[in-house]
């Protein structure tokens, strides 16, 4: 005792008597308006699906409609200064072709911008490396896939790119023991490592001095040095994102020392 019938749009619906579930909208209610007929929560439109209970059931002939296509889990791996591998998993192609997946990304949450094609167009994981990305900078980025009937997007991920090296500057507060090395803030850097050697192609380091960790500053002292020598110095920027090249060399003298000259006695004749 009830009616099924197809809209222009392909879309199957039911009404009337609904006992055993005949009217195929995943309940028992009696209609008298028409309700969606659906296979698994999708619409349903040219395949075969039975709904109800032996002699008290109705046929459909469908299929699923399409949806979007479902992308998640964005990955990035091999982070460099302007440079990163990004990538995400695509799930479900949606019931159709997809025709694009890739990344995009940008400097604020849920990016649009800068869209680029991996080149597959299946279900799975995929990476691709993007360049052009600004360095020591917060990036956000997606994946995405495309079929005929939309764009989805993942969730944002988030990663710094390296910052630039810094900029070595004149050493300050030179004395016969100690000096001050100084350099440049470099863009979106945390920490700072410092090297301080006895010689240009740091092959001797000054004890204390390699790969010295040093926070976010742009000055640190170096102490208890040997007067009138020669001492060399560089530096790296660092942040979540790695660690960047040296800055250039910084070389500095120390003052020498007071000398006291002693003179033999001068006898009288």
């Amino acid at each position: 005792y009830h009616s099924m019938f197809k809209k222009d749009d392909g879309t199957l619906w039911a009404m009337g008597y609904n006992y055993w579930g005949a009217s195929g909208n995943g309940t028992t209610n009696i209609s008298s308006v028409a309700v969606k007929v659906t296979a698994n929560g999708s619409d349903l439109v040219f395949g075969a699906l039975a709904k109800g209970y032996a002699a008290y059931h109705s046929m459909a002939v469908g299929q699923m409609l399409a949806t979007s296509p479902i992308a998640d889990t964005p990955t990035v791996s091999a982070i460099g200064q302007t440079n990163a591998m990004l990538g995400a998993t695509v799930t479900s192609d949606g019931g159709t072709i997809i025709t694009e997946r890739g990344t995009v990304w940008g400097t604020t949450a849920n990016p649009t911008g800068n869209q680029l094609a991996e080149g597959g167009t299946t279900t799975g994981a995929f990476s691709h490396i993007r360049t052009g990305l600004p360095a020591g900078t917060l990036i956000y980025f997606r994946g995405y896939a495309v079929n005929s009937v939309g764009t989805s997007y993942t969730e944002d991920g988030s990663f710094w790119t390296i910052p630039p090296g810094p900029v070595e500057q004149s050493a300050s507060g030179i004395s016969t023991s100690n000096f001050i090395a100084n350099w440049s803030a470099s863009t979106g850097a945390t920490n700072y490592l410092l090297d301080v050697a006895n010689d240009g192609s740091f092959t001797s380091y000054v004890s204390g001095y390699q790969n010295l960790s040093v926070g976010n500053t742009q000055s640190w002292p170096a102490v208890g040095l040997v007067a009138g020598q020669t001492y060399y110095y560089r530096v790296r920027a660092q942040n979540s994102g790695g660690t960047s090249a040296n800055s250039g060399t910084g070389s500095v003298t120390l003052n020498k020392g007071d000398q006291t000259i002693t003179f033999p006695p001068i006898s009288s004749q």
